[in-house]
């Protein structure tokens, strides 16, 4: 943190549901910070709260396009696949 980053992601490893008992495929949290990330005013960081905020459930490859947003690096309605 003494870098001061401008736009931070934290997110969680991978799932491992206590009925598989071992990792699967389902949705991990993960949360932007950056002046521009706003907030969800979620009381917790995990897979059901975080589903429910502004992201929602997307795809982990469009997560470096939603930081490179938040940096403010893509103009509006870019897209880069």
């Amino acid at each position: 943190m003494k870098k001061r980053p401008d736009v931070m992601a934290i997110g969680g490893s991978h799932s491992v549901p206590s009925f598989m008992k071992g990792p699967s495929w389902h949705p991990q949290p993960v949360l932007p910070n950056s002046p521009y990330s706003g907030s969800d005013n979620l009381a917790r960081f995990m897979e059901t709260a975080s589903n429910l905020g502004f992201v929602g459930a997307f795809e982990a490859t469009l997560l470096i396009q939603l930081m490179q947003a938040n940096a403010r690096m893509l103009r509006r309605g870019e897209r880069h696949a």
